[in-house]
C-alpha cells in the first residue's frame, strides 16, 4: 500500500507538470501571435482575441510594453486600436518602416507563482486598403507630330503618375488611352510606362489636331481599383506623306482565248486607277505590272489599261500584281492586284450525275451534319455552283456552293418523316436540276426486353444437348440477336434464343454454370446508331459427375473447404516430424561423436547421396569384389539403373548403383532400400527373403517412414560407418538370426536403410 499511495503522489505530481506546462501557452508558439488590421479602422476597433491556453482563474495577462496605437485587455484578451489608423499612416513618409507595431503580454501560471513567466509577442500588421488614386505629374500633355512620322515611331514619353497607397498593387500603376473618336491613331504598347506611339498615319487634310484622355489606375482589390485621367493633345504638322491609291482593289478580269493580240481587257469592279492622296499635291502617277503577265499582258503607264500581248490557251490563270507610282517621288507607290481567267466558249450546260438522289437519314443526327453529297459534270469545264431550288422555304436543310447537303434544323420523325427537294447546279449561264428524297428513320431509343431477368435450366452433359431457350423483345419491334458471354467453348447460343452444349460436353465438370446471354438490336447500325442491347442471367444445371470423378476446373465450395481441412492436418503432421527428425538428428550426433573417438577413417564417412555399391568388400577409397579384386568408388557414377538392381540383387553384387539422381528416389519413397556397410561387411539390396525376418517399428513423417527405436542392441565395431539419412528414408535393424546366418570371412550387416 505505502508503495502505491508513493506511486499515486508521483502521478499526480507529473500530471500537474503537464497542466502547468500547457498553461500560458498559445497557438504557433514559441512564433508571435500574428494580427492584421485595415489602415482606415478606427478607435475602439477589436482586432482580435489573445488564445492563450488557460482561463483567469488558471492565468495572469500583463502588458510589458506600451503602444500609442494598440492596446490589450488582460481581462477580456482583446487586442484592440487605441487611435485611428489612417492619420498616422497618412503621415508616414514609408509606413512599411513603421509595421508591424508590436506587444509584449507577460502570463504567469497563478497555481505555480514560482514558476518563471512566459513572455507572449502580439505583432499587428495595418494593412493597406486602396483608398488614394494616382495622381498624374507634370501636366497638361501635348506634343506635335509630323503626318511623315512612321506608325510604331514613340511621340511621347512623358506621361507619369504616382499613387500614395503604401503597398503592391495598391500602388502599382498602369495607363490606357480611353476609346474614343480619335483613340486609334495612338496606342501604349507597355501599360506600366507612359510611353505613347502612333498606331495609325496620320493625314493633315483630316485631321490637323485631335486630343485623347489617358487613364492612370492601380490594381487595387480592397475595396477595388481606382483610376484618374489626363488630356493629351496632339498636332499635326502637314507633310507630303501618302502614297497613290487605287480606286478598286483587286481586280479581276475573263477573256476568251481566242481573243487577239491587244484585246483590251474588261476589268472588274471598275478600270484600274489611281490617285495621289495628297489631294493639295496631287502628283502624277504610271502604271506597271510588277509580276505574273508571263509577258501574256501589257499595261498603258499612263492610263492603267490592261490589254493582251500573245496568244491565250484556255483554261489559263494569271495573278499580277499592278503598281501605281508617284512622279517625281518614285518613294510613294502603291500596290493591287488583278486576277485574269482565260475561258473558251461556254456551248454545254452541267448535268448532274443522278436526276434523282435517294438516302436515309437518322432522326437524331447532330444539326450541321452533311447527309448528302451531289456532283455534276461539265464538259466546258466551267466552275459550278450548286444550290437547293426555294431555298428559302426550306427550314430542315441547306446545300453548300460544293454541293454538300447538311442539316439546319433537329429533325423529328414524329413530325416528319420525308423530304423532297430540288437541287440545282449552274456554271453561270446554263442550269440543271435533281430531286432529293430523303426518308427520315426513327431513333430506337428502348433497350429489348428479356421475359426473365434469371433463367435457370435444368439440362444433360451430351454434346449439343439443348439447355433451354430464353426470350427478348424489342419495343420498336426491331429484330433481335442473341450472343452468349462467358462459357463460350461449352455452350452457344442461336438467333431464336435456344442455349445448346458444345461437343465438348466431356469438358463440363461443373455442376452449375452461371452464364449470360445479351440481346441487341443491330436495324440502323449502318446509318451510325448504336445498338441497343439487355443481358439476362443464365443458370446451367448439370448432373453430378460419378463418384470418384475430380472437377478440377471448378471445385465446389464444400470441396474448397476439404482441400482446406487436409492441408491444414498435412501442415500439423509434418510440423510433428520436424519436431521428430530434429530428435532423431541429435541422437545421431552423438553416436557419430562415439564413433569418431574410435578413430574411424574420415573417408569411410557416407553420404546417402554418394555412389552406393553392393559388394563383398569395402575398402578406404575403393572396394574388393568377392574376387578379391580392388574396384576405385567413382562418386556421382552409375551403370545400371538402381530400381532395376533392387529388384534383381542376386546377381549383381559387383555392380555400382547410380545415386546421381538420389532425390528422385527420395520422392519415390519406400521402393528400394539400402542397408549401410558396417565393419567391412558388404552392403546387402533388401528382398522378399528378408523383409520376412525383420522387426520394424517406425514412425511415419510427411508421408515417408522414419526410424523411431532400433528395437534391440546392436555390436559397435571399430569401422562402424555413420550415414546421415534423409527424412524421406526408412531405417530399421537386422534380425540377429540373420546376422549368424552369415559367413564366417563376412562382416556381419547391422543397419538397413529403405529408400
Amino acid at each position: 500500500m505505502a508503495f502505491l499511495s508513493v506511486f499515486g503522489a508521483s502521478l499526480v505530481i507529473i500530471l500537474h507538470s503537464v497542466s502547468g506546462q500547457n498553461l500560458c501557452g498559445y497557438p504557433n508558439a514559441p512564433n508571435p501571435s500574428f494580427f492584421e488590421v485595415f489602415e482606415n479602422e478606427t478607435q475602439g476597433y477589436v482586432i482580435g482575441l489573445l488564445g492563450v491556453y488557460g482561463n483567469n482563474s488558471e492565468v495572469t495577462l500583463t502588458q510589458k510594453n506600451s503602444n500609442e496605437y494598440v492596446g490589450f485587455n488582460s481581462t477580456t484578451r482583446q487586442v484592440y486600436l487605441l487611435q485611428d489608423l489612417q492619420p498616422w499612416i497618412d503621415s508616414l513618409p514609408d509606413p512599411k518602416r513603421y509595421l508591424p507595431m508590436d506587444l509584449s503580454i507577460a502570463c504567469t501560471v497563478i497555481a505555480i507563482p514560482s514558476q518563471k513567466e512566459t513572455t507572449i509577442k502580439v505583432s499587428v500588421d495595418v494593412v493597406d486598403i486602396n483608398n488614394k488614386a494616382p495622381l498624374f505629374i507634370n501636366t497638361p500633355y501635348a506634343t506635335n507630330v509630323s503626318e511623315l512620322t512612321p506608325v510604331g515611331h514613340v511621340i511621347y514619353t512623358q506621361i507619369e503618375a504616382s499613387d500614395d497607397d503604401y503597398s503592391f498593387p495598391n500602388n502599382f500603376v498602369f495607363y490606357t488611352i480611353e476609346k474614343s473618336s480619335y483613340s486609334d491613331y495612338l496606342t501604349i504598347p507597355n501599360k506600366y510606362e507612359g510611353s505613347v506611339i502612333l498606331a495609325q498615319p496620320l493625314d493633315y487634310r483630316q485631321v490637323t489636331s485631335f486630343d485623347v484622355t489617358i487613364l492612370a489606375q492601380d490594381q487595387g482589390e480592397i475595396p477595388g481599383a481606382l483610376n484618374s485621367s489626363a488630356t493629351f493633345w496632339v498636332h499635326v504638322i502637314d507633310e507630303d506623306n501618302l502614297n497613290p491609291e487605287f480606286s478598286g482593289n483587286p481586280y479581276s478580269a475573263e477573256v476568251l482565248y481566242t481573243a487577239n493580240v491587244g484585246t483590251v481587257l474588261n476589268i472588274e469592279p471598275n478600270a484600274i486607277e489611281a490617285v495621289d492622296q495628297d489631294l493639295g499635291i496631287n502628283s502624277p502617277v504610271f502604271y506597271s505590272i510588277d509580276y505574273g503577265s508571263d509577258g501574256y499582258f501589257a499595261i498603258e503607264n499612263s492610263t492603267g489599261v490592261v490589254s493582251t500581248s500573245k496568244r491565250l490557251i484556255k483554261g489559263q490563270q494569271f495573278f499580277m500584281l499592278i503598281k501605281a507610282t508617284e512622279t517625281p517621288n518614285m518613294d510613294r507607290y502603291t500596290l493591287t492586284s488583278l486576277h485574269v481567267s482565260v475561258k473558251g466558249f461556254n456551248d454545254n450546260a452541267p448535268t448532274f450525275d443522278l436526276s434523282e438522289y435517294a438516302i436515309d437519314a437518322m432522326e437524331n443526327l447532330p444539326v450541321g451534319s452533311t447527309v448528302l453529297r451531289v456532283s455534276a459534270t461539265d464538259p466546258d469545264g466551267d466552275n459550278l455552283v450548286y444550290s437547293l431550288k426555294g431555298e428559302e422555304q426550306v427550314t430542315d436543310f441547306a446545300m453548300t456552293e460544293g454541293g454538300l447537303l447538311q442539316t439546319t434544323q433537329k429533325l423529328d420523325f414524329s413530325e416528319q418523316a420525308s423530304y423532297e427537294l430540288v437541287t440545282q447546279v449552274t456554271d453561270g449561264t446554263y442550269t440543271d436540276e435533281a430531286t432529293i428524297k430523303i426518308s427520315i428513320i426513327k431513333t430506337n431509343s428502348k433497350n429489348p426486353v428479356f421475359g426473365e431477368s434469371v433463367y435457370s435450366f435444368n439440362a444433360s452433359r451430351g454434346d449439343d444437348a439443348l439447355v433451354g431457350k430464353v426470350s427478348a423483345y424489342d419495343p420498336a419491334g426491331a429484330a433481335l440477336t442473341y450472343e452468349l458471354v462467358g462459357y463460350q467453348e461449352y455452350f452457344k447460343v442461336n438467333g431464336e434464343g435456344e442455349i445448346y452444349t458444345r461437343q465438348n460436353s466431356e469438358e463440363l465438370v461443373q455442376s452449375q454454370y452461371y452464364l449470360s446471354v445479351m440481346a441487341c438490336n443491330h436495324n440502323n447500325e449502318s446509318l451510325g446508331e448504336q445498338p441497343r442491347c439487355s443481358v439476362a442471367q443464365v443458370v446451367v444445371m448439370l448432373p453430378k459427375l460419378i463418384a470418384g470423378t475430380a472437377e478440377p476446373s471448378g471445385p465446389s465450395m464444400e470441396d474448397q473447404t476439404l482441400i482446406i481441412i487436409i492441408l491444414a492436418v498435412v501442415a500439423g503432421v509434418m510440423l510433428v516430424a520436424v519436431v521428430m527428425l530434429a530428435t532423431f538428428l541429435i541422437r545421431q550426433s552423438r553416436n557419430s561423436t562415439a564413433v569418431d573417438k574410435g578413430g574411424i577413417p574420415p573417408a569411410l564417412h557416407q553420404s546417402p547421396k554418394g555412389t552406393v555399391y553392393k559388394q563383398q568388400g569395402i575398402h578406404h577409397n575403393g572396394v574388393v569384389n568377392g574376387s578379391g579384386e580392388f574396384l576405385e568408388t567413382v562418386p556421382g557414377t552409375a551403370n545400371t539403373d538402381l530400381e532395376h538392381q533392387a529388384d534383381n540383387t542376386s546377381n549383381q553384387s559387383d555392380q555400382p548403383f547410380n545415386t546421381g539422381s538420389m532425390e528422385h528416389l527420395y520422392k519415390d519413397r519406400n521402393r528400394n532400400k539400402v542397408a549401410p556397410a558396417v565393419g567391412n561387411g558388404a552392403v546387402h539390396g533388401s528382398d522378399n527373403h528378408a523383409d520376412a525376418n525383420r522387426h520394424k517399428k517406425r514412425v511415419t513423417i510427411g508421408g515417408a517412414e522414419e526410424v523411431d527405436d532400433w528395437g534391440g542392441e546392436h555390436p559397435q565395431t571399430d569401422t562402424q560407418i555413420e550415414t546421415m539419412l534423409d527424412p524421406n528414408v526408412s531405417v530399421e535393424p537386422l534380425e540377429h538370426a540373420y546376422d549368424n546366418a552369415l559367413p564366417v570371412n563376412k562382416m556381419k550387416p547391422e543397419l538397413t536403410i529403405y529408400f
